[in-house]
């Protein structure tokens, strides 16, 4: 895992060795940077001193991405079997929050959990599910086909007032086909 500075200059590498490091993300105060690796046994999520140190072991098992809530409280991460889970931040035992579907994409807002489930009952669709106890839950059904919708850099993302959802969607694929003469 790297920093560089938004105004550009010199990268910082914050883990050593040679682990396959992924799906970095800060936690909400800046101090910590959670990402998945291989380092120990399997697929885990670590954190990492964002001024640099020494990797922290958050939950063994983990798959991505790991994001944290926005109290700071929680490292919220997908699972190997189709589940959303968190933990708390400082460690500890993991409690699953939502089922997902298989290739579903989500993100957390201050208010709840998103997901972009293009396997859903129905066809495509995101929901929203609220952290609060009786809030209410909601589904925006999504036009096309189920795979359509791709997993990208940008998998699934909410602005930051909740006003609206950032996802990938691919309208057409299509390719041009060229017909070469006295090729030799």
């Amino acid at each position: 895992m790297y920093v560089i500075g938004s105004e550009g200059g010199a990268t910082r590498r914050l883990t050593a060795g040679e682990f396959a490091e992924s799906a970095g993300s800060w936690s909400r105060d800046g101090k910590w940077v959670y990402f998945v690796s291989n380092r120990g046994s399997g697929s885990a999520v670590w954190k990492v001193p964002s001024g640099g140190g020494s990797p922290v072991l958050v939950v063994q098992k983990g798959g991505r991405p790991a994001r944290a809530s926005f109290d700071g409280q929680f490292v919220y991460y997908g699972g190997f079997d189709g589940r959303i889970w968190k933990v708390p931040s400082a460690g500890g035992e993991p409690t699953p929050v939502r089922n997902k579907g298989k290739r579903a994409m989500w993100t957390i807002s201050v208010t709840g959990i998103y997901i972009l489930d293009p396997d859903a009952a129905g066809g495509p669709a995101i929901d929203f599910f609220p952290f609060a106890p009786g809030g209410r839950s909601e589904t925006l059904r999504l036009r096309g086909q189920p795979n359509t919708y791709t997993a990208g850099p940008v998998e699934l993302d909410v602005s930051p007032d909740g006003r609206w959802v950032l996802y990938s969607h691919l309208d057409r694929n299509e390719g041009d086909i060229m017909l070469v003469e006295n090729f030799r």
